[in-house]
């Protein structure tokens, strides 16, 4: 499954870089291990037509913290694996996805995260 999620400018920046590899949000849908978050950049302080930037990430969950001690009431922390950074002209996100079943911790933009020796 592939949930479509909107993401500020900066926290959207902090995620390809790698400084933030991971999200909180409300637990308002079914969130699994291995399901894809899509992260479009959105900035609410633009006008509406040019609120989304075209930019996206597509990231593997790769963990779910959902312990009240310490995630406030219906919330989830997800622990995000990067597989691809796009444009609005950058690749299609069937190849995204196709990318990130072979390898799921591969980053495509020259990292690699551990575990993914030997992977197929």
């Amino acid at each position: 499954m592939i949930h479509a999620l909107k993401t500020t400018p900066k926290y959207f920046e902090d995620v390809i870089s790698g400084k933030k590899p991971f999200e909180v949000r409300k637990n308002d849908r079914d969130f699994r291990v291995c399901d894809y978050v899509a992260l479009n950049e959105y900035d609410i302080d633009k006008p509406e037509r040019e609120r989304y930037s075209g930019r996206s990430a597509l990231l593997q969950i790769s963990y779910i913290l959902d312990n009240a001690e310490y995630c406030k009431d219906g919330y989830v922390v997800l622990g995000l694996a990067p597989c691809a950074v796009t444009t609005k002209d950058g690749l299609d996100v069937r190849e995204i996805a196709a990318v990130c079943l072979r390898q799921p911790a591969q980053v495509l933009y020259g990292q690699a995260r551990g575990g993914t020796e030997g992977a197929e």
